[in-house]
């Protein structure tokens, strides 16, 4: 966990699901609340009837009795805030609303409203992990050719106002109430500038690490 804090704090970089709610749950746990670990299958930008494997994390959290969602690690979509679990209406964030559906002995599906209709983000089961368990899904993302991580840069950022989002070398802002615009990177200065300044992230300095950037243009 000292390497994660270490990471996404003190050296201000990036990181993934993973990441982000352990870090999360080592947080809440020191306040004093239960957590406990959740798995989801991503159905975001996947066809209806497509079936992906558990890959991603979020945590349940007990407050005032009630159970929670919490998620800080789910990309350009995110949750801003958190959801209670046995609520099954629209719930209001600080951006977008979002949707819980299904009950509590079988798998829900996290929805969120775009553009006026709901789609889906991922589905996850009230089955509760340890965080060894997330060990092997989390070696898989950071390892595996195959890993959109591995093979792509992704970076995403709530504020205020909207979402930042990068995928490669296409930065998308999408105001809150108001339509996307995107814009595409042309040089490795200019995705070194949308990193550090758009999404607060420390690049570091290494001709590697530009030769990498180079390819994505």
């Amino acid at each position: 966990m000292h390497a994660v804090q270490d990471k996404l704090i003190a050296r201000g970089r990036g990181g993934y699901c993973f990441e982000h709610n352990m870090l999360m749950w080592a947080v809440l746990a020191q306040l004093g609340f239960p957590v406990a670990g959740l798995a989801g299958r991503v159905r975001w930008n996947s066809p209806d009837n497509g079936v992906r494997p558990l890959g991603h994390m979020a945590l349940r959290v007990e407050a005032d009795q009630q159970p929670y969602l919490v998620d800080v690690g789910f990309g350009g979509l995110t949750l801003t805030a958190p959801l209670r679990l046995d609520v099954g209406e629209p719930q209001i964030t600080t951006l977008e609303p979002f949707l819980i559906h299904g009950g509590t002995q079988r798998a829900r599906t996290l929805n969120v409203l775009l553009e006026g209709s709901w789609r889906p983000l991922y589905e996850f089961e009230p089955t509760e992990y340890q965080p060894m368990d997330y060990e092997a899904w989390n070696w898989w993302t950071c390892t595996a050719p195959e890993s959109p991580f591995v093979a792509h840069l992704m970076a995403a950022r709530p504020v205020a106002n909207g979402r930042h989002a990068l995928a490669d070398n296409r930065y998308t802002f999408r105001p809150l109430g108001g339509v996307a615009h995107t814009q595409v990177l042309g040089t490795v200065a200019e995705i070194r500038g949308i990193l550090s300044n758009e999404f607060g992230i420390a690049v570091p300095e290494s001709a590697a690490l530009d030769a990498k950037l180079a390819t994505l243009i």
